[in-house]
């Protein structure tokens, strides 16, 4: 999968290639993150290749020059070091379109009657639980929210682990706050706090047009 100059690769397709395939997918996945291969020699490419294919489960290999493969939970991802630390964080005024370069999201007031189910890229908030400046951001360690359906708080970390998210996926997923609160995590869960209570006429209405994860 492509996203920008970025690869996102499926782990167990690639221990399957035969030995000298899998150094010519690499080669060719790290032309995507970089002008030429001059300064990688067959060193950093053996031992990045033995990285995938070895039983840890999670870690990143480092090229000179800046590149990384990352994996964890059955993925990898061909990269930059700049591009896998980048943080976001942006204020949402009000209804609209808005896009960034991480995620395009769109807020509507919508009316209560025939709501549909939330799925994960659209869901339905209460009016009373949300106001404006809505702010997105990256996951920063010590987050905390109340999943839909629970009653007590939960580390976002152990929210991510729960869902098998790799490590190196949960800086882009979109943390969406009110007041200081997460309202949701991007793509994934709502907040217990946020859910539609009660019969309101409107409620608030986020849809997740394109995240970057």
């Amino acid at each position: 999968k492509r996203e920008g100059s970025e690869l996102t690769g499926n782990l167990d397709k690639y221990i399957r290639l035969h030995s000298a395939v899998r150094v010519a997918v690499l080669m060719h996945a790290l032309t995507e993150t970089r002008e030429n291969l001059k300064n990688i020699s067959a060193v950093p490419l053996s031992a990045a290749v033995a990285f995938l294919t070895s039983m840890t489960t999670s870690g990143e290999s480092v090229f000179p020059g800046g590149s990384v493969i990352v994996k964890g939970y059955g993925s990898f991802v061909v990269t930059t070091k700049d591009a896998l630390a980048r943080e976001f964080s942006y204020e949402l005024a009000g209804p609209g379109k808005w896009s960034f370069p991480e995620l395009e999201v769109e807020i509507e007031d919508a009316p209560a009657s025939g709501l549909e189910e939330d799925r994960e890229d659209v869901v339905y908030l209460d009016p009373g639980a949300v106001r404006f400046p809505i702010k997105v951001r990256s996951f920063k360690p010590g987050d905390r929210f109340v999943p839909l359906g629970m009653k007590s708080r939960k580390k976002v970390k152990d929210f991510f682990i729960d869902r098998k998210v790799p490590a190196f996926m949960r800086r882009r997923v979109p943390i969406f706050l009110s007041g200081g609160e997460i309202i949701w995590i991007g793509g994934m869960r709502i907040d217990e706090r946020a859910k539609v209570k009660g019969k309101p006429k409107k409620v608030l209405k986020l849809t997740l047009l394109r995240p970057r994860f």
